[in-house]
């Protein structure tokens, strides 16, 4: 005999009906931690909607192509699932298709940074007292 799974789904998606503001969704989609960054980056045009700037408030759908540029790269993205609440990683993934283009722009430009890294030289320690006082001088000098 099956059973009937009685749980209930690990998010609710938002209907067609209603509204789904694009700074709720990502959040809800874990590309930003709080809705204040999703705001930010929205405002400063790293949030476009079909290659079109957006406002907070518009409304997403099932389709809509976004790109979203951030610290380590840019995502292009097409939504899957309407939702204003943030879940879980391993769901919040299940939101969006990502193609492998943008994986592997996004993977190519995190290596040019990691040698970039490996080209600058550090200190091994912070300067002390008597080095501090030398670079001000040269500053002062200069």
């Amino acid at each position: 005999m099956k059973e009937i799974s009685t749980e209930k789904p690990a998010f609710k998606t938002v209907a067609d009906t209603e509204k789904c503001r694009l700074d709720l969704w990502l959040v809800a989609a874990r590309f930003f931690r709080h809705r204040a960054d999703a705001l930010r980056a929205i405002e400063q045009g790293k949030v476009l909607v079909a290659g079109n700037r957006a406002k907070p408030a518009r409304n997403i759908l099932r389709g809509d192509e976004l790109q979203i540029e951030k610290p380590n790269g840019i995502y292009r993205i097409k939504v899957l699932e309407r939702v204003q609440i943030r879940v879980s990683a391993k769901i919040a993934d299940s939101f969006y298709f990502e193609d492998e283009e943008s994986k592997k722009n996004r993977e190519r430009e995190q290596e040019k940074i990691k040698m970039m890294r490996q080209m600058v030289q550090f200190p091994e320690r912070k300067p002390n007292k008597h080095a501090r006082d030398v670079l001000r001088q040269m500053k002062r000098n200069s």
